[in-house]
């Protein structure tokens, strides 16, 4: 059976992302991960169907979805509003610095 080639797509936003995350990491940067969460909160809501280990779909496991989903926004926020306001972390509970 012959194998049919197609050509492959560079995917310019992964590759961009994947870099930024990688700077952002090594700066230690992490609000841009929380931005990240938040995309993929406000995607997996939009779309209906959210990614953890496995896809989740609105339709046919809401409640899990629905975790998912809120899991990534409080993430997001709790990354963002750490990092960028480290008094928060203290309120938080945390060892603060």
């Amino acid at each position: 059976m012959a194998r049919v080639r197609h050509a492959v797509k560079p995917k310019w936003p992964t590759v961009v992302s994947l870099v930024v995350l990688v700077v952002a990491t090594f700066f230690e940067w992490y609000w841009v991960w929380g931005v990240l969460y938040l995309y993929w909160a406000v995607q997996s809501v939009g779309v209906g169907e959210a990614f953890l280990v496995q896809t989740v779909r609105r339709d046919g496991n809401p409640v899990l979805f629905w975790s998912v989903s809120a899991m990534w926004f409080v993430l997001a926020v709790l990354v963002i509003v750490t990092d960028l306001f480290p008094g928060v972390n203290e309120w938080l509970g945390g060892a603060g610095g």
